[in-house]
């Protein structure tokens, strides 16, 4: 038996996981690791936190919770704060690693990280073991390689959906053969939250609390099945799944909600509010690809477009626009919910990254920077493609593209509840 370490990054589960799946199966001694990036605790340039209080506690939950998982099931999770490829080779030595094992992740800094890992490891005579599974689609059943992804979402779509076949998830562990250590623990960091003033829902990290929404949206309320009617919605829990936050960490995998899908289908009904959920996965998949096939691109001023973009530095505006201080009731709204909680629809965040970027003519970045602060679904490939697409300089450019806030309040909030409650507070 050869001891093994799993490199836990945005696969914070237990469930459908091909890491501890094969450790298990194989009886190999295990332990993971998460090491937190430094940049999450330093300031954007901006002034702002790079992660927020709602953002960081919502990630703590979900590492408290894998920690506790993975001691019942007999091993453990070490913790640091400190960089993958500083920590994990002095890991390795102590505890006579062989292999290590980690997610693969699409993003500059994410493979910048995993190379320098792998240099390190390399220098112990350490064996590297990655996997794919952030997303429902392979690159085997793709029919075009990376380079040739379409940059339209429909082409991918309609040709990708045909041969879309994801696999099964994998079986939670029943046991593992954990690693006898010493070395010492860090306490995980504490954060102050501010009280959470948005009484519709409320939404905690882990793997745990993932698979109960799962299942709340779907069996319980029955919700999914309405989902295309209800996903504009800006007020309550059940107007969307409220998955994201659980997807962007891998505490619930892309092919176990695919999977929940498919057996409510099979079970209660099939319409186009079910389907609709896995068009959002597909949706969700392109960014992935995308970001793997663009890389540092995405991060410009012009995005994925060859001409320079003359986007405005304006902080004073950007400071309104970011406190929810515009004087626009809707845009205003919706960043002091984001503010509060973490968390916006899917309507506001269009709206209030068109108005950004159009009505004021602030540079993209400078929003993308702000919601990955806040957000507790943050997720780079989602976030800076959704960004750069509203702005008009991600796929599907269009400098026409644009929403005029004061009817899509009439439209989506025409009783001002939602207006009401955030502005009020």
């Amino acid at each position: 038996m050869s001891n093994k370490i799993i490199w836990f990054r945005n696969d914070l589960r237990t469930n459908d996981h091909e890491a501890l799946h094969q450790c298990s199966n194989q009886k190999q001694p295990v332990i993971g690791i998460y090491c937190f990036d430094a940049k999450l605790f330093q300031k954007h340039r901006l002034g702002f936190a790079n992660a927020g209080n709602q953002r960081l506690n919502f990630l703590l939950a979900s590492l408290s919770y894998l920690k506790k998982e993975m001691q019942n099931l007999g091993s453990d999770l070490l913790i640091y704060q400190e960089a993958a490829h500083k920590v994990i080779p002095r890991v390795c030595n102590a505890l006579q690693i062989e292999e290590i094992f980690w997610q693969q992740l699409p993003g500059t800094a994410e493979e910048r990280e995993a190379t320098l890992v792998q240099t390190e490891i390399k220098k112990l005579n350490i064996r590297a073991k990655t996997y794919w599974d952030s997303t429902l689609t392979s690159i085997s059943q793709m029919p075009f390689s990376i380079e040739h992804l379409p940059d339209l979402f429909t082409t991918f779509k309609n040709r990708v959906e045909p041969r879309m076949a994801p696999a099964v998830p994998l079986p939670k562990p029943k046991q593992l053969i954990g690693i006898k250590h010493e070395l010492s623990q860090q306490e995980l960091p504490n954060f102050t939250t501010p009280p959470v003033l948005n009484n519709w829902f409320s939404l905690k990290g882990g793997e745990d609390e993932a698979l109960l929404r799962l299942n709340e949206y779907t069996w319980e309320n029955n919700a999914i099945q309405n989902y295309k009617e209800t996903r504009n919605g800006l007020i309550g829990k059940d107007y969307s799944s409220k998955l994201s936050p659980y997807l962007a960490l891998g505490c619930i995998s892309a092919r176990q909600v695919y999977k929940e899908v498919k057996d409510y289908e099979h079970a209660v009904i099939s319409n186009a509010s079910t389907y609709w959920l896995i068009y959002e996965l597909i949706w969700r998949d392109y960014f992935k690809w995308i970001l793997v096939k663009y890389g540092s691109k995405l991060f410009q001023p012009n995005g994925l477009q060859p001409m320079p973009w003359p986007w405005k530095n304006d902080k004073v505006k950007f400071e309104r626009w970011r406190l929810g201080e515009t004087g626009q009731a809707f845009i205003d709204a919706n960043m002091r919910e984001l503010l509060h909680t973490g968390f916006m629809s899917n309507r506001g965040r269009q709206n209030v990254a068109s108005y950004l970027c159009k009505d004021l003519g602030i540079n993209w970045l400078w929003g993308a920077a702000w919601f990955e602060s806040q957000l507790i679904d943050y997720d780079a490939s989602s976030n800076y493609g959704n960004w750069a697409y509203q702005a008009g300089v991600g796929n599907d450019a269009r400098s026409d593209r644009k929403f005029n806030p004061v009817k899509q309040a009439e439209n989506y909030d025409p009783k001002k509840e939602y207006v009401s409650f955030w502005l009020n507070q």
